[in-house]
């Protein structure tokens, strides 16, 4: 099957979660990004604020806070020079707290694409306590010739929304995420999988250092690819920002192939 080839030069990256560490790792990510021009970054989840879930005691003054800090860090979004990034936020409507994924573009802006659906709750992410469900939705979007699909860090986990994305013809599978270096091997573990099923490449970004509490973030952003779950990038200490071109005609040659063209 001859396939037309279509490459997308993405960037992941490692952010810190301590306030005045990542405006440095920021500055960082936007000469890296203007230099390698990229056409899609992703950013952590809820980077542009310390860890809010660390507790189970929820605090509105501290959500509003939170949302207005994340505010004042979106506009720096398009100071990156990407053609395009995938990012969450915190938003409070009507009293509701949610963890929203969006993407800014050069053309369009901000635009909401869904809400974190699954939420854990056990020490240092009592996110169950701190967040409310929107309805659960898993639209593939497109960015120029790219066709992406976002899931929320652990909503990595449901492998079933990653084959279901796959099967919408999903590229790009966006993981934002805020995990511990203590399961960082099992998260990769579950990506490789999640790649393969969907026939997508995943590509995902993390927090990274101590917090303020003493927890220790896993860093590990990473790109997989389609077909055999190939490790292709994975950031570190030394290479926090790492940026490489994808062919997307391997994700539609994953699709016709083993174990993506099973069932409906």
């Amino acid at each position: 099957m001859f396939i037309n080839s279509c490459f997308v030069r993405i960037t992941i990256c490692q952010l810190s979660d301590k306030e005045k560490r990542f405006k440095k790792d920021w500055d960082k990510l936007t000469r890296h990004v203007q230099k390698k021009r990229s056409d899609l970054v992703l950013l952590p989840e809820l980077p542009f604020g310390e860890w809010i879930a660390h507790s189970p005691k929820v605090d509105d003054d501290v959500k509003a806070e939170y949302v207005g800090k994340h505010q004042s860090w979106i506009k720096k979004i398009e100071e990156l020079g990407a053609e395009s990034v995938v990012y969450t936020k915190p938003v409070l409507r009507k009293g509701k707290f949610y963890n929203v994924a969006c993407v800014w573009t050069k053309k369009d802006g901000h635009k909401k694409v869904r809400a974190k659906y699954y939420f854990p709750e056990e020490n240092h992410f009592y996110e169950e306590s701190w967040f409310d469900r929107d309805a659960l939705s898993l639209p593939v979007i497109h960015i120029r010739e790219a066709k992406l699909g976002i899931l929320i860090c652990s909503e990595l986990w449901f492998l079933e929304h990653s084959r279901k994305l796959g099967k919408k013809g999903m590229d790009l599978l966006c993981i934002p995420r805020a995990t511990g270096v203590h399961i960082s091997k099992r998260w990769l573990d579950c990506a490789k999988t999640a790649s393969i099923i969907s026939g997508s490449f995943c590509i995902s970004s993390n927090r990274s250092g101590l917090s303020n509490q003493g927890f220790e973030w896993g860093g590990m952003g990473w790109i997989i690819r389609p077909g055999d779950g190939k490790v292709l990038a994975l950031t570190d200490g030394d290479k926090p920002y790492l940026t490489i071109d994808l062919d997307l005609g391997e994700s539609h040659v994953a699709k016709t192939s083993y174990p993506v063209y099973l069932g409906e």
